[in-house]
């Protein structure tokens, strides 16, 4: 709603997000967003304005992913002979006294009280509980000053504060932490930014046009994470709290961190012949996460011009718009909080028998240098970015293209990298790396039809291609981004950001396979890269058709090339739940005894072949010839070599997508003869459908995913929860 009059202008609206998640009891998300902008003219030449958001996100959330408590893994490791919605019963003892509430689970199906390897599904989703509060205001206010007709002076400051509260309860029977674990805890953030500045805007003439602004910048951030997690309950059913186990158990923990930045910029503008524009800009910075010994001031320079070139052309139907765009600049990151300082912590020390000793135990307490070394000489990565492009309108802007094309640089890239045992320090954070990236983006629009009776049709097509690679890790063979340590996403020098990496089958100079002396493949000595998870180029297909009062928008995209690392299959191979690993073969008495098993069996002398009573033998598995002649891939090669723990490079798989993105249908009533009676000026229904097709040829689950979510590393698919097709009805109301 809004509303105002001459002088003052004001604004409100409120919003409200009920979600059920996909995951019962498990997956919920609610959120209220209430706004308020309110503008007004204080003096003819003074004007204030204030606008204030606040949001409360309450949410649900599963375990997903390499957790033993992560509900697919559960899931797809448990053989479907194994009924998993008996997920909780009573357990009797010898003496007949019963226990309640024990999980009962494939690998614990008398609910004995022991670890049960991994969780039931039902369990996880009915016991193990993630909850989440958030508050957050977003505040700003704006003071302006009209001094003359050409320079403005402005003041304007802005609040960014969170609080979320977050309680994570992990049941006693449960396998992530058995005996039962509980943490709460509270994260704070607040930043505070101030711009004060001037504008000098002057047109000098016909000809000319410039644009001046200086002003200087503060922003400050406190972020503070205080809470508490206690493990080994002392009464396995009772609600979450604290104080529910032993004293050596409860572990509180407090993490804060304040950072400040402050600088000054500009920005020149100039409008020449109102068809070449020109744009300079400089930010000079500091920071308190720059090392003491680092330089205490760095300067980011930026320009960019275009040039409308039609404007010399005169009108033409053909080509009735065209420019020419290319730009410079330099940006940079700043580091993390305390990198450039050594920290010290509370030390826990273990030697593997017994209860930890805890300084905090006896007395006063004490404190141990941490394991990372703080770099005095840190600074933040700088990045050096050039790019072009053109954008053309055809036949009275009835087809548009955009063409971009960008390079750029990235050094100082701060990374974390292992030290020397005798530095007295595992790791050290640093400036140490070089990447650059490059892209290419192509974006056609086209106005089909528009014609008076109504009926019109648009489509746009967008195409992008990009490349990056590793310059430099300064003598380090990698660095890992995120993953598994069976599997993952690395960056390695020379090759492209995330690459997949992991270990391989040993190959000779010719690239087969070196065998063992049963004729099978080996695991190779040392890891390497296995894939690209970036893709070749990706591009989609946007159309809108309406006629009258109906509209039709449908949206597809696609992905093509790199690969991903099909983890979950992997695994599945070890626990023989995988739908390969259940091929049935039979063959006769004399290919029994001549086929090798993979761990020096013949399959006649297998305990796991099946002799039938017709003298042939069963097994489970297939025939393979890996280049030494065939052997029987079953059981034995499954759980050894050939699962995802041992050798990643078999669950490489492309992760090729094609996808209908989006499908919506709407119809609006906006007559006269509707809004007189209505007292409506516009009513629209419309339904929608996100994620509704997919095609691909991976394996898994949709190849859009990621086990470590929105990281540098990516490829990697491991138990994560699904993607989701949504279907929304919307219905909107214009007074």
């Amino acid at each position: 709603m809004s509303g105002g009059g001459e002088k003052n202008q004001v604004l409100f609206s409120y919003a409200n997000t009920d979600q059920k998640g996909i995951i019962k009891k498990n997956s919920d998300y609610k959120k209220n967003v209430v706004r308020v902008n309110f503008q007004s003219l204080l003096a003819p030449k003074l004007s204030a304005g204030i606008n204030i958001n606040y949001s409360n996100i309450s949410s649900n959330r599963a375990q997903s992913g390499g957790s033993v408590s992560g509900i697919l893994l559960g899931q797809l490791r448990t053989p479907p002979d194994f009924d998993n919605s008996q997920w909780v019963g009573t357990v009797y003892d010898a003496d007949g006294n019963a226990t309640l509430d024990r999980q009962i689970s494939y690998r614990n199906p008398i609910g004995a009280n022991s670890l049960p390897g991994y969780d039931n599904p039902l369990w996880t989703i009915n016991r193990n509980k993630s909850y989440s509060a958030v508050n957050r205001v977003l505040g700003n206010a704006e003071l302006k000053y009209d001094w003359t007709d050409w320079l403005t002076l402005k003041v304007n400051s802005g609040l960014d504060s969170y609080s979320d509260h977050r309680t994570d309860f992990i049941d006693a029977q449960s396998a992530e932490s058995f005996g039962g674990r509980y943490t709460d805890q509270f994260i704070y953030e607040s930043q505070w930014n101030t711009n004060l500045f001037a504008v000098a805007s002057k047109k000098f003439n016909d000809n000319f046009l410039g644009v001046a602004t200086a002003g200087f910048n503060y922003n400050t951030i406190q972020y503070n994470n205080v809470g508490a997690s206690a493990t080994n309950f002392i009464v396995p059913n009772a609600p979450p709290d604290l104080r529910n186990s032993p004293t050596a158990n409860r572990s509180p923990f407090n993490n804060a961190s304040t950072t400040k930045t402050s600088a000054g910029f500009f920005e020149l503008n100039g409008d020449f012949f109102n068809q070449l524009f020109v744009t300079i800009t400089g930010r000079a910075e500091s920071a308190s996460t720059f090392g003491p010994e680092a330089q205490s001031l760095f300067f980011y320079p930026s320009v960019s011009g275009a040039w409308q070139f039609t404007k010399l052309m005169g009108k033409s139907d053909m080509l009735s718009f065209g420019k020419f765009r290319a730009s410079y600049g330099i940006v940079g990151k700043q580091p993390d909080a305390y990198l450039n300082l050594t920290t010290y912590s509370e030390q826990l020390t273990s030697q593997g028998w017994g209860v930890q000793l805890s300084g905090s135990a006896y007395g006063a307490g004490g404190y141990a240098v941490s394991t990372r070394a703080g770099n005095p000489k840190i600074k933040p990565e700088r990045k050096h970015e050039t790019e072009v492009g053109l954008d053309l309108r055809f036949f009275k802007e009835r087809v548009t293209l955009s063409a971009t094309v960008f390079q750029n640089k990235t050094t100082d890239v701060i990374l974390s990298t292992q030290t020397a045992p005798t530095t007295g320090f595992s790791n050290k954070t640093g400036n140490v790396g070089a990447i650059e990236n490059k892209g290419l983006e192509f974006n056609l629009g086209a106005n089909w039809f528009k014609r008076a009776e109504g009926f019109s049709w648009t489509s746009n097509f967008i195409w992008s291609a990009y490349r990056n690679k590793v310059l430099d890790l300064a003598g380090a063979q990698y660095v890992s981004l995120s993953g598994y340590t069976d599997g993952f996403s690395a960056a390695v020098q020379g090759y492209a950001l995330g690459v997949l990496w992991g270990r391989s089958w040993a190959t000779d100079d010719r690239g087969k396979y070196i065998l063992d002396k049963n004729g099978f493949p080996q695991a190779a000595a040392n890891t390497g890269a296995l894939g690209d998870p970036n893709p070749n180029f990706r591009t989609s297909l946007g159309n809108n058709i309406s006629y009258k009062n109906f509209s039709l928008y449908f949206l597809f995209e696609a992905s093509v090339g790199g690969q991903m690392w099909n983890g979950t299959k992997g695994a599945l191979f070890n626990f023989g739940t995988a739908a390969a690993s259940a091929e049935i073969t039979t063959v006769s008495a004399a290919e029994a005894n001549a086929l090798r098993t993979s761990d020096g069996n013949s399959v006649a002398t297998s305990a796991r072949s099946i002799k039938n009573s017709n003298g042939t033998y069963t097994f489970r598995g297939t025939i393979e010839d890996f280049g030494g002649g065939r052997v029987a891939a079953e059981q034995s090669f499954y759980r050894g070599a050939h699962n995802g723990f041992n050798v990643n490079k078999p669950f490489m798989e492309s992760a090729d997508w094609t996808r209908l993105r989006e499908l919506t249908l709407s119809y609006s009533l906006n007559s006269k003869n509707f809004q007189q009676l209505s007292k409506v000026k516009s009513v629209t229904l419309a339904l929608t459908g996100r994620n509704l097709l997919l095609w691909t040829p991976y394996t898994g689950i949709d190849p859009d995913t990621n086990a470590t979510g929105a990281s540098n590393g990516r490829g990697i698919d491991y138990f994560q929860n699904p993607n989701t097709r949504s279907i929304i009805f919307r219905l909107s109301l214009n007074f």
